[in-house]
């Protein structure tokens, strides 16, 4: 059993680099609705609150306790999904594909790197999201999917409620608020007959909406960043126009950065 208190090796973090725009001036407090998930996934608030705390108890521990992940990135990861599922398991926080499924409503259409469910009160989405796709580590998973985007994005941040570990490897098992809507993808799909430059006028809605909000230019496919922050993977099927017109990004993959100069941007 780990003694979580043992600080064992150093970690050295990402230096964040302040070249262009400042988004910590920029960033908006988290004003996510508290809401509770169905079945054995439910929470009060009060548990909801000890246990994102433990939560992110765990990752400063793992962090603490993290090695150079760049002499052994595979032993690393390997470490931390050992430390994670320890966790998990004392904690009554693993779960099975099985009890997920008959505690939620019914199965979404999945994206790249997570199987989604519609929560049994239809006011939120739980993801079981196979973090390898776009993170090395759970750590690096949990500083730039779960934190990060959640201070870009607070409207549709994610929560993590568990995990789970099945024939594929150590899943994360996130709540996320359900945006009533059309992603732009459908809308654009929906106007293509009558109206030849739908495409771009819903890529300029993004363009738009994530220079007016976070003074990002476009740095690549699908891509925007300031010096500072990466956001990538934001193409039409990530942004959802709500039923109140305003935009919400539901699936992107950021990180922090100090190598992308503004000379950079493109588009």
């Amino acid at each position: 059993m780990k003694n979580w208190g043992i600080k064992t090796k150093n970690h050295k973090n990402l230096v964040v680099s302040k070249k262009c725009c400042n988004f910590a001036k920029k960033k908006g407090v988290n004003n996510e609705n508290d809401t509770s998930t169905a079945g054995g996934l439910r929470q009060n608030r009060g548990r909801r609150s000890e246990k994102n705390a433990g939560i992110a108890s765990i990752f400063d521990r793992i962090r603490k306790n993290s090695g150079n992940a760049l002499a052994r990135p595979q032993s690393e990861k390997s470490e931390q999904e050992k430390w994670l599922k320890e966790y998990a398991e004392i904690g009554g926080l693993l779960f099975s594909k099985k009890s997920i499924a008959e505690n939620l409503f019914k199965e979404l259409p999945p994206g790249k790197e997570a199987k989604v469910f519609l929560d049994k009160d239809g006011k939120n989405v739980i993801k079981i999201v196979n973090y390898t796709k776009y993170s090395d580590t759970p750590l690096s998973f949990y500083d730039n999917r779960i934190v990060l985007f959640g201070e870009l994005f607070p409207a549709t941040s994610y929560q993590i409620v568990g995990f789970l570990e099945d024939e594929n490897g150590l899943s994360f098992v996130v709540k996320q608020p359900f945006i009533h809507g059309k992603t732009l993808q459908r809308i654009f799909t929906e106007n293509i007959v009558n109206d030849f430059q739908s495409l771009n006028t819903q890529q300029n809605r993004v363009k738009e909406y994530m220079q007016n909000k976070f003074s990002m230019e476009v740095y690549g496919l699908d891509a925007f960043a300031d010096g500072s922050i990466l956001v990538q993977d934001l193409h039409l099927k990530n942004v959802i126009e709500g039923i109140d017109g305003n935009l919400y990004v539901i699936d992107a993959v950021p990180s922090r950065i100090d190598n992308v100069p503004c000379s950079g941007r493109m588009g």
